[in-house]
């Protein structure tokens, strides 16, 4: 009788390793979801922090970049051209109020941020972006193709008013309510955080820029002096008081005379500093009142008890914690540093795993009773694979005849295998990614339907399509209106990569929107109609009456110069003419609402509400220019 072979020291390694990897990976089914690093996208300072390495990196939100819309200068380089930059150079932020304003340039700074920060992971590091909770869906989406393009292999979104609760070293999960008061540079909001999420929100615009600007314009008007946004931040920081000043302190200011235009100095004292202030003060407070006003009752004994968080930059204005109290009758906790407030957060989020693991596995928290017997099963099939393992690596492939080779065996257990050792199997990742992902998929193939349904209504018949909208085109959709021209400019996805060239004409399916004045490598900045003082051809569509149409000063358009013998009446289709050489005939504007006659004037001025409606525009239209 034959005896087994004596097996090898290399075959007995080998198994050794297989079964101790089966082991963790059953040890580690649900285990805590891996973050490489972590961002905030404030609207002064862009901090990065790495988990494994320690790194702390920071750079200023600012880009400089010519006429031509290349950038020259990131960070605290392009910070220091503010204000001292040539006529061909300008200074802008990519990011403000947490919203990407500028996709080319945002993409380069958070590109140059993640390289510059060493993460020493070969596809990129996998990022928790902290961003503002006031952001909508598409805003939320904009920032996380950005990060993507940045270089980031994988993004998790995290709500700042969350991270706040954590820097403090609160629960943000717990049931019991946690005010938050956010004053930042760029933005601003007031939260209530309960249950891992923001019961109630409202926001404070660009409150820290405001204040300087406000200074800036107080100063103007007492001192007769224009500074810089940078000397009103140092003016705000030394002599701002959130509490009216007893006792008058001074401080000395090199600016512009306005009288003369020449440089001067002139002494500032609080109480200029003061008055300034007042009015944006009394804005917080009232926004803190209207949160408190719209609380569930449940929550005002949490808050009067825990008191609320201040956070930010702003925060640090003296006398602010004893003006909040005074105006709304709480307690504020005022931490040593609060602009590191966030960070802090942020940094445990990245150092402590059951911190990680709570925000970013939040659908987990509520389904625990439901997958106890999903958890039992995998159990099970783990201990039946070590088991098969156990006999395939004591039973040699050539010691028996009777057992199959170790090959064939190895094959029938590999399913099981997988099953168990996926990273994050069935049951755990249908909770985080795959849930996420197909519901990503779903609301996609939604608009697709939908986007073919009505390219399918249009199709059935050519008279569907006018004759502007027949020749050649581009259709993009509208990514963001950018902050610091919210009336006057769109930003839409296609550029100079789509064949998009200044001054193509934009429509949607109501009418005409404007014409693009800026195009950049991937997106495109959309002029509005009716803003500035540009005139175009239009004429009424029932008498065929030509007029000049431009800006009234209600805020839509007026048709000028049109016969009183025409018989125009309110309620006609006011389109365009197409003699302007600019605009293509035909394109709806909107409706006459009223008829006039300015004094001394022989012809008649129709004011026209737009038939446009930019809150709802989401796709657009841009015409060839050489079809117009």
């Amino acid at each position: 009788m034959n005896k087994p072979a004596k097996k090898t020291s290399a075959e007995t390694s080998d198994r050794v390793s297989v079964l101790t990897k089966m082991t963790r990976a059953v040890r580690n089914r649900g285990a805590r979801p891996r973050v490489d690093g972590g961002l905030l996208l404030g609207s002064s300072r862009i901090p990065i922090r790495l988990r494994s390495f320690g790194h702390q990196h920071t750079v200023k939100n600012f880009i400089a970049e010519d006429q031509r819309g290349e950038i020259l200068a990131f960070g605290g380089s392009a910070s220091k051209l503010m204000g001292r930059t040539p006529v061909d150079i300008s200074v802008r932020r990519p990011f403000r109020e947490g919203r990407v304003e500028d996709l080319d340039a945002s993409r380069e700074l958070l590109e140059k941020l993640i390289s510059e920060s060493r993460h020493r992971v070969m596809f990129g590091p996998r990022m928790v972006v902290g961003v503002a909770s006031h952001l909508t869906n598409l805003e939320r989406k904009t920032i996380e193709e950005v990060v993507k393009a940045a270089g980031a292999r994988h993004v998790s979104l995290v709500e700042c008013c969350l991270l706040n609760v954590i820097g403090y070293e609160k629960d943000p999960f717990a049931v019991q309510g946690h005010l938050v008061v956010d004053l930042g540079a760029g933005h601003g909001e007031v939260a209530l955080v309960s249950s891992g999420a923001a019961q109630a929100l409202r926001t404070i615009p660009d409150i820290g820029h405001r204040m300087d600007q406000a200074i800036a314009r107080q100063l103007k008007a007492d001192c007769s002096i224009e500074v810089s946004a940078r000397q009103a931040e140092a003016v705000k920081k030394t002599l701002g008081s959130a509490l009216e000043p007893t006792q008058e302190e001074t401080m000395d200011v090199t600016g512009c005379d306005l009288s003369t235009g020449l440089p001067c100095q002139r002494t500032v004292t609080n109480f200029t500093v003061y008055r300034a202030l007042s009015p944006l003060l009394q804005e917080v407070a009232n926004e803190v009142k209207q949160v408190l006003k719209s609380v569930p009752s449940g929550y005002v004994s949490d808050v009067a008890k825990s008191g609320g968080l201040l956070v930010g930059g702003v925060a640090n204005l003296k006398g602010l914690a004893e003006y909040l109290e005074a105006a709304t009758h709480l307690t504020y906790v005022h931490s040593l540093k609060p602009e590191t407030v966030t960070q802090r957060g942020l940094d445990r989020l990245l150092h402590e795993p059951s911190v990680r693991k709570r925000l970013l596995n939040r659908k987990k928290i509520y389904t625990q009773a439901d997958s106890r017997r999903g958890r039992a099963t995998e159990k099970l099939v783990g201990i039946i694979a070590v088991a098969l393992l156990l006999v395939a690596s004591y039973f040699p492939a050539e010691q028996v005849n009777g057992f199959a080779s170790l090959d064939s065996l190895r094959n029938s257990v590999m399913p099981v295998w997988n099953y168990v050792s996926a990273p994050a199997g069935e049951s755990a990742q249908v909770d985080q990614g795959q849930s996420a992902e197909l519901a990503e998929k779903d609301r996609r193939l939604k608009e697709m339907t939908k986007e073919n349904k009505r390219l399918a209504a249009l199709a059935k018949s050519e008279s569907a399509i006018p004759n502007w909208a027949a020749g050649k085109s581009v259709s993009a959709k509208v990514i963001v209106r950018p902050p610091s021209q919210f009336n006057e400019q769109l930003l839409v996805d296609v550029g100079k990569k789509q064949g998009v060239a200044p001054g193509m004409v934009v429509t949607s399916k109501d009418g005409l929107i404007g014409r693009i004045s800026r195009v950049e490598e991937m997106s495109s900045y959309l002029q509005l109609l009716g803003k500035g003082s540009e005139e175009l051809g239009g004429r009424i569509a029932r008498t065929s009456s030509a007029g000049v149409v431009s800006p009234s000063s209600e805020g839509g358009y007026e048709i000028t110069y049109i016969d009183p013998n025409d018989g125009v009446k309110v309620g006609d289709l006011v389109e365009t003419s197409g003699l302007d050489g600019v605009y293509p005939g035909g394109v709806p504007l909107g409706k006459v609402t009223r008829l006039r006659r300015p004094d001394g004037e022989v012809y008649l001025t129709a004011d026209i509400e737009p038939s446009v409606d930019l809150d709802e525009v989401q796709s657009v239209m841009l015409l060839d220019g050489k079809s117009v």
